[in-house]
């Protein structure tokens, strides 16, 4: 067996609901957008896509400060699914 790695960056990600994505608000201490991610039913696929300005113009997102912790958790697992080992047989 030959272990790479999968680039699929977009796997756990693209399994997060909307509930899960409010539940990485919390965690990361911004709560108090919750509701404008629930209204725009902000999936983990969607957070895949969303950048700076989306968060700021269409989520509401004011605070450089938090659309940087958002983004900062996006990218944190997209590297963790870069780095899982897969097994290819």
């Amino acid at each position: 067996m030959t272990e790479k790695y999968l680039h699929s960056e977009f796997e756990i990600l693209s399994k997060l609901d909307s509930n899960a994505v409010i539940n990485i608000l919390s965690e990361i201490e911004c709560m108090e957008y919750s509701s404008s991610f629930r209204d725009n039913k902000i999936t983990g696929y969607d957070l895949c896509f969303i950048n700076s300005e989306i968060l700021k113009n269409e989520l509401n997102v004011q605070s450089f400060h938090d659309r940087n912790e958002i983004l900062k958790y996006r990218n944190k697992l997209l590297l963790l699914q870069c780095k899982r080992p897969i097994n290819f047989r």
